[in-house]
Order: structure tokens, then sequence, then C-alpha cells
């Protein structure tokens, strides 16, 4: 496994707040799942957002050996899917004071990750391997919320990249989830030389939809517009990935994308039914690219993770067809 990297930034004197990055075995997947580490030292709490799946767990308990941490308080998820859930039984072994917060939705899969695993096996297939397979969550300690009494923690249902996703706000930091897209960051959060063959435009910020199927673009759109009518955060941080100071750009940057995407598959694709579907992706792909000014930079990414991105984007390229299919099926014009 390739060697990881801790990120660190802070929020104010009494809170740090640490990137965690979870490389995995897979071309391009470095500086591609996070965990976020939150210490508020003034409450002795330790909390983590997210922990990656279970295949890179013994590299996070090594980092949280590195910074000294002896234990955990909470685990905030935003989601189930496995490269962010799917260490959550392995780090709840490890530190068994910890609860853990999860979307109603959630629970049962935590509890109970047979199904999860079985359907992850079906899907996405290899991947799910290199994720390695959950083990179960005690069940009485997820949400368990009188654990978040006095920590100023905001608890958001943002529905949209799947039906169980929440984010967080701790203090002045927004944990997004993938609500808010997935980002490849510009700044120093990570080499440059190991994502990008050449020196990207500045100007736009390299976000990409995660919208797989099953999408609605209401609950998607309801979502982002929830974070960004919050007042009071000043840190956006990414699951996919990294982190931002301009936290209303990068939201509003993101609600443009949307709207761009939405327009494009109202008038120009949703009628295309003659093409199979690998070619429906790819004329798609190709328009995206040539339209999206949000993916302008596609083409500076090193080829293992263009090869990551296409994937991704491809996946998302099927949610939106799926919603408009489905929205011209029900009478929609």
């Amino acid at each position: 496994m390739s060697e990881g990297t801790v990120i660190s930034t802070s929020e104010g004197q009494d809170i740090s707040l640490d990137l965690i990055d979870l490389p995995m075995d897979i071309e391009g997947f470095k500086y591609f799942l996070t965990s976020w580490l939150v210490r508020d030292h003034e409450r002795d709490v330790n909390i983590l957002i997210d922990t990656g799946p279970s295949s890179t767990v013994e590299l996070l308990f090594q980092y949280l050996e590195a910074l000294d941490i002896e234990k955990i308080d909470l685990i905030l998820l935003t989601h189930i899917h496995m490269d962010h859930a799917g260490g959550c039984g392995h780090v709840s072994r490890r530190f068994p004071d910890a609860n853990i917060i999860v979307s109603e939705r959630g629970i049962k899969h935590l509890a109970d990750p047979s199904r999860l695993w079985e359907s992850s096996l079906e899907t996405i297939g290899e991947t799910a391997l290199k994720y390695g397979p959950m083990i179960p969550v005690d069940r009485s300690r997820i949400n368990c919320m009188e654990s978040l009494t006095g920590l100023p923690i905001v608890i958001m249902p943002t529905p949209g990249h799947a039906s169980h996703h929440n984010s967080y706000g701790y203090g002045k930091i927004l944990f997004a989830g993938e609500a808010a897209g997935a980002h490849v960051p510009f700044n120093n959060v990570v080499p440059m030389d190991s994502v990008w063959t050449s020196t990207p435009d500045i100007c736009f910020p390299y976000i990409r939809p995660a919208t797989p199927p099953p999408f609605q673009f209401d609950t998607a759109w309801s979502s982002v517009e929830k974070l960004f009518a919050t007042e009071g955060f000043e840190i956006l941080c990414y699951a996919h990935y990294g982190f931002s100071f301009k936290l209303k750009e990068m939201l509003s940057s993101f609600r443009e994308q949307l709207l761009l995407w939405k327009f494009m598959f109202s008038e120009n694709f949703s009628d295309d039914t003659d093409n199979s579907e690998d070619r429906f992706i790819s004329d798609c792909f190709d328009q995206i690219l040539e339209r999206d000014p949000f993916l302008a930079n596609f083409r500076c990414l090193s080829e293992s993770v263009q090869n990551r991105e296409r994937f991704f984007i491809s996946n998302s390229i099927r949610g939106f067809s799926g919603a408009f299919k489905s929205f011209r099926l029900h009478g929609g014009k």
C-alpha cells in the first residue's frame, strides 16, 4: 500500500482539523479517500468524520497513533457506502467508547452489513473486494444522541448522492460528504506532481457531480441549497477531496454545475434513444467535457486520475440520464 499523508489546518486555537489521506491499491486512488479528524481541545473530544474502507483501517490507526490519539468519542458517517463507512466496525472495536452517528436509513446496514456487502459485490465487483468487507457495529452504539450534548454539531440530512446521506457542521467547519460534489484541489493539500500532468487553469476549480443512479435532481438541488443557506461555516471539507476556505464560492459553483448538467440533459440528451448505453455515455462525456468549465482541467490530470474520473463521471451521467428518462416517462417535458 502506498504511503499516505496527513495534512493539518486549524479552525481557531481550540479546534484542530486533520485530513487523513487513505490511499488504496488501485491506480489513481491516492489523494481520493478521506477521513477527517476534529480535535476539540477545549472539550477534550475527538471526532472522526467517515472511516474509509476496511482495507485502509490499519493505515488510519497508524496516523491516529502518530497524532497521539488515544480515544475517539464520536464517528460521524456522511453515508454508508463502503469507501466511507466500510471500516466503521473495525474502528468501533478499536475505540469501544466511540458512538456512531448515521442517517436513520443507514442503521440497519451498519448493524448487519451483509446485504450491503452483497449488493456492492454485484454492482462494483472487483472494487468492492479492494475496499474490503465490513463487520457489524454494535446497534446500541449507533445514534446515541445524548453523546452530542454540549457539542457544536449540526446534523443536516442531504440526500442526493445517496438517500441516506448526511452533512455535518462542527463549529465553523462544514463536512459536506458528497452533497457538494467531488473535488480535486489546486492548492498545496496534495503534491501537484502526484495529480497533475500540467498546470491547471486556476480560473475554475475541478468539481464534478457525484450523482450515481438512482438520482433525483430536485433532491440533490434541495440539499446543496440547504448547505448554501446555512450561515456560520467558513471551511468546506469534501469527502473527495481536500478543503476550501471559499465555501460560498465553491457551493455556488456546484449549483451552477448542476444547472448546466440539467440543461444539457433536458435539451440535448434525453431524446437519444437509438444508441447503445455505452455510446450514449461516451457522447455525453465528450459534450460535458467541452461545455462544463468546472471539468476543464480534466485533461491536466495524470492518466491514472483521468481513468478514475472517467469512471465516476460516466456513473454520474447514468444518474442524470435515468432521472430525466423517468421524468419524461411520467409526463415531464
